[in-house]
């Protein structure tokens, strides 16, 4: 990350329910959601590249919320590359089984503290 560069403290993308309305509304709603769907994928997958320690937590809401457990993934490069390949495979999978439920639902990438140096 460069030092000009603000730091980010998390994103957050919010997903909206496909039930409302009528069907252009449907519809628009639906691409809509997909087109967020594919900018939360892309940033998770540009984030562990770039090598960043980060959480990403996915949670349900509305009328499913109780049902469906508040999901959290931890990606960072002091993870082995299997456990980080393990829960980016979780993440974008649950992303698009709800998307595809047409549930409402929020995706955060929040960056955690690095490892202090005396560490390494």
């Amino acid at each position: 990350m460069d030092a000009k560069e603000p730091k980010i403290v998390k994103k957050i993308y919010f997903i909206k329910s496909v039930d409302d309305g009528g069907s252009d509304e449907k519809l628009l709603r639906h691409m809509k959601n997909k087109f967020k769907s594919m900018d939360a994928i892309r940033d998770l997958l540009d984030w562990h590249r770039e090598g960043r320690d980060f959480m990403v937590h996915l949670s349900v809401e509305g009328e499913q919320r109780g049902e469906l457990p508040e999901i959290q993934l931890h990606i960072s490069p002091w993870l082995r590359d299997e456990q980080n390949r393990l829960h980016l495979l979780q993440a974008i999978e649950q992303m698009v089984r709800w998307l595809d439920r047409g549930l409402a639902f929020d995706i955060a990438l929040s960056p955690q503290q690095s490892v202090p140096t005396f560490l390494n």
